[in-house]
């Protein structure tokens, strides 16, 4: 028996697709010999693919509720550490940079 792999495109997903891989008879081909019932099978199964992927991604994003914002500098420092993986930096307080005295570093040989 032929084995045959469709490789269909996600029209919701960028960059997205989904490979299908049967027999010739599973997937709808009676003569895989056939460049046109191939050609046929393969433009069925995407359509058919691409309308219940379009369906199914907009009725789960009408059922998923939307996230809720951040109300307080705590939740704020929850989400941005545990979720999104922000590190905090250690700053000294109320100094601004361009206020900080700059850093005296030897005069390298070559700088005249």
């Amino acid at each position: 028996m032929a084995k045959v792999t469709f490789r269909l495109p996600s029209k919701k997903v960028n960059y997205g697709y989904v490979e299908i891989t049967g027999e010739a008879q599973e997937l709808g081909i009676g003569n895989p010999a056939d460049a046109h019932a191939v050609a046929q099978a393969y433009v069925n199964y995407m359509v058919d693919f691409v309308r219940s992927e379009i369906g199914t991604v907009e009725a789960a994003s009408k059922q998923a509720p939307a996230p809720k914002d951040p109300e307080t500098p705590e939740e704020v420092e929850t989400l941005l550490h545990d979720e999104l993986g922000a590190r905090k930096i250690a700053t000294k307080k109320n100094t601004k940079p361009w206020e900080q005295k700059p850093q005296v570093t030897a005069t390298p040989d070559w700088d005249i």
